[in-house]
């Protein structure tokens, strides 16, 4: 298959996705999402373990923002250093959401997420299509974030904003498997998309996997895998050669 072909099939799955889920009833934030299974405390602080497992994004994010300038163009580095940086943001304003559960505190979790995630997606596209594609594409991918954030903020409706972590999970592995960037190490691009797939699939189970022992909560394991996934982009980035 020609690259151009290759890329209006991944463009053409963006589409389908787009028409999916921007059509039919809004999506509503379930009524319950702010009671988690694991409130114990520790220190004086509150649900301790969901804000302490924040410093893992952090970590990461900082660590990925002195990696991605190492060894890597400045234009490709651009995309990676808003998204290290969103990331670090992240864990900072989750760790506030998590002290007192609520939709103003979750605005500040959810706001440097999807902007983390606009990044990841802008970061593929400028080093699996092309370096004038994906800078194009970084602005309108934040702003896209943006109001994805503000829809569900102000109408309740998730659509847009999930719409970009099924981007990232699908189509980014699609992607990086059809066009094939300019480094080594390739791999590491499906393995963490896997793992932050594997922190949704967490997140999801939160009372089931704290009910099964009372040791890590769901919600809980959903921040460190999806830490670990972040984590795996930074070793990337530290370890990867240009090909040939």
């Amino acid at each position: 298959m020609r690259r151009d072909s290759r890329i209006r099939l991944v463009a053409s799955a963006v589409v389908v996705i787009a028409i999916l889920m921007f059509t039919g009833q809004p999506w509503q934030p379930a009524a319950s999402y702010h009671a988690f299974a694991d409130t114990r405390p520790l220190a004086g602080i509150p649900n301790a373990a969901n804000v302490l497992s924040n410093l893992a994004f952090v970590l990461v994010g900082l660590t990925g923002m002195r990696l991605c300038w190492q060894g890597n163009p400045r234009a490709h580095a651009l995309p990676w250093s808003l998204f290290f940086c969103a990331v670090t943001l992240t864990g900072l304003g989750s760790a506030i959401y998590h002290i007192a559960p609520g939709d103003e505190g979750l605005l500040w979790d959810r706001l440097p997420l999807g902007l983390a995630l606009a990044a990841f997606i802008a970061a593929a596209v400028t080093e699996h299509v092309g370096l004038r594609e994906g800078l194009l594409s970084l602005p309108v991918l934040l702003l896209y974030a943006l109001l994805s954030v503000v829809a569900w903020y102000s109408i309740g409706d998730l659509r847009y904003y999930v719409a970009l972590q099924v981007v990232a999970i699908v189509v980014i592995p699609v992607l990086c498997a059809l066009l094939p960037g300019p480094y080594t190490r390739g791999r590491d691009w499906t393995i963490a998309v896997g793992i932050y797939g594997g922190a949704k699939i967490a997140e999801i189970c939160d009372q089931t996997l704290y009910a099964a022992g009372h040791i890590i909560s769901g919600h809980t394991l959903k921040h460190l895998l999806a830490a670990l996934a972040v984590g795996i982009l930074a070793r990337m980035l530290r370890l990867r050669l240009p090909k040939g």
